[in-house]
């Protein structure tokens, strides 16, 4: 693994995921609840658990992209790296 293509690898996705989830068409969709998960758990073609579960990816997918986008910011303005990724001594 190279630490550099993922890091942009992880970047491009988070930021991908960041500008879908504030879009206007995610917005028009989002409303009082996702219609689409809405109306298929209406319709009985989802359960109550697997329409939390989709809701619940959606909601943690956006937070994890956000955070990944913010450290990158942080560490590019010069902020310290995370203390879990301080160099060990072998």
């Amino acid at each position: 693994m190279d630490p550099t293509v993922n890091l942009e690898q992880q970047l491009e996705l988070a930021e991908e995921l960041v500008k879908l989830i504030d879009s206007d068409a995610y917005s028009s969709i989002n409303g009082d609840g996702l219609v689409l998960l809405d109306h298929l758990r209406e319709e009985k073609r989802i359960t109550d658990q697997q329409h939390h579960v989709l809701w619940s990816i959606v909601d943690k997918a956006n937070a994890l992209a956000e955070r990944v986008v913010a450290l990158e910011e942080w560490v590019q303005k010069g902020g310290f790296l995370p203390a879990q990724w301080a160099r060990r001594e072998p």
